[in-house]
């Protein structure tokens, strides 16, 4: 079984990403028999989904984004086939409603067995929450490619580190991805 985490670096007003730390300390404590691969992503539309594309398909792709606003981690449920936001990416495109892929629907729901991960994760002392979208910017884009790239993907939203650590954070990704690897596939 082969699974893809992402993660992106530091974007906009945002010095420091713990989705890069957090994806960085699960690969160096990964233990299980899946084979795993961690990715950074660039914060850039393009350079973000042709990176997802050019990486293939994996049985288990889990992206994971900074959610500044949010005090709980929250698993993505739909993505949208539209890259709108207010912020320039990283390479200072300013996306304004264009579509990710001309020839998908407007939206995919994720593949990951969402609800099923929500209840395990808080039932093992982790508070995760539902969100019904990844929003309009580069989480969207990447989770839309993950969706149309590989068997089971998804997105996972994490909060600044202030409102939950690099180490919590690696604590429930293994968690997920485990749970993933053990009754998913």
């Amino acid at each position: 079984m082969r699974i893809l985490l992402t993660a992106f670096g530091p974007f906009a007003s945002h010095s420091y990403n713990p989705t890069e730390h957090v994806a960085r300390l699960v690969g160096e404590r990964w233990s299980h028999s899946a084979q795993l691969t961690v990715e950074i992503l660039p914060v850039e539309y393009a350079a973000a989904r042709q990176r997802v594309l050019g990486l293939g398909s994996f049985d288990i792709h889990l992206a994971l984004g900074l959610a500044a606003e949010r005090d709980v981690p929250t698993l993505e449920r739909f993505a949208i086939n539209r890259q709108d936001a207010a912020a320039p990416d990283n390479a200072g495109h300013m996306a304004a409603g264009e579509s990710i892929d001309e020839s998908a629907p407007l939206a995919f729901e994720t593949t990951l067995p969402y609800r099923r991960l929500i209840e395990r994760a808080n039932a093992a002392g982790y508070r995760v929450r539902e969100s019904r979208t990844a929003g309009l910017y580069v989480c969207n884009t990447v989770m839309f490619s993950a969706i149309q790239t590989s068997q089971h993907g998804g997105f996972l939203h994490l909060p600044p580190a202030e409102a939950f650590s690099v180490e919590d954070g690696a604590g429930l990704v293994e968690f997920l991805l485990t749970e993933m690897a053990d009754h998913l596939c």
